[in-house]
């Protein structure tokens, strides 16, 4: 074997074996990290923004399944990163959730539902968890609650209120500002 080859296959593996698995948050373990995450290290954000163009293409030609695929790779690539999560559950929201897509409230509800639970697994590993449940809060109490009556949300605008208005708390307490501005006005609104 040729000696450069050999020496920049050894400071690669020790590169391998010395890169950090994940940020380690304090309040909380590390989650694993998958084996691209590992191989690609320094470079798994630029591969993962990458997967979600090509996520956008497929979309855009109708590919819903690569789509997803792609957006799973990416989310395996940078599980850390609350815009990779935002961006598919965005789409499961916004896109798949909507009138346009279908007038059946039970379908439409699927989607949104879908797209809410990605958001709560996105705290496990995001790492702004304050980011991802501000979003989630925002979306319940700024959008779902709006649609309630034609969604026929299960409890109603209330329970859509009141269900934000607990992601928007936690996340004031995880110390965004914005959160907690959102979560004074929806208080004033339930209290209404």
């Amino acid at each position: 074997m040729n000696p450069r080859l050999r020496w920049l296959a050894g400071w690669g593996l020790v590169l391998f074996l010395l890169w950090p698995s994940s940020v380690a948050r304090e309040d909380r373990p590390a989650a694993a990290p998958s084996i691209a995450l590992r191989l690609l290290g320094p470079v798994a954000s630029l591969a993962a923004s990458v997967e979600w163009i090509r996520f956008d293409l497929a979309l855009r030609d109708g590919r819903s399944e690569l789509a997803y695929r792609r957006a799973a790779s990416a989310l395996a690539l940078d599980p850390a990163s609350s815009g990779g999560w935002y961006t598919l559950a965005r789409h499961l929201i916004f896109d798949r959730g909507s009138e346009t897509r279908s007038s059946d409230p039970a379908e439409r509800r699927r989607w949104i539902r879908a797209g809410l639970d990605l958001l709560e697994e996105a705290r496990a590993s995001a790492r702004d968890e304050h980011e991802v449940l501000e979003l989630r809060g925002t979306t319940l109490a700024l959008w779902v609650a709006e649609l309630a009556p034609e969604l026929e949300w299960p409890g109603g605008v209330r329970a859509a209120l009141e269900e934000g208005l607990r992601d928007l708390e936690a996340a004031a307490q995880l110390g965004s500002a914005g959160a907690a501005e959102h979560a004074r006005a929806v208080r004033a609104r339930l209290a209404d």
